[in-house]
């Protein structure tokens, strides 16, 4: 798998990601973790946001919110 070069491109249920920052990651264990996209909603407290709940390789659930965080898609 490669990842592509945009940045927080869209994703559905079923996309594989690699998170390059998470707002809420303070220590930064997401760090370049892979995970598959579980569902994408809108960010109740920002219309223009999305909400991407992920399951993380290693064994998290932490979600991505589009107006904050970045992730890339992996292909193939």
């Amino acid at each position: 798998e490669t990842p592509t070069r945009n940045i927080n491109p869209e994703v559905v249920k079923g996309d594989r990601i690699i998170c390059i920052k998470m707002a809420d990651d303070s220590d930064q264990s997401l760090h370049l973790t892979k995970g598959t996209v579980v569902s994408v909603g809108i960010d109740p407290f920002d219309r223009d946001s999305q909400i991407i709940n992920v399951l993380w390789d290693n064994g998290r659930t932490l979600a991505l919110i589009s107006s904050m965080d970045m992730w890339i898609k992996r292909t193939n």
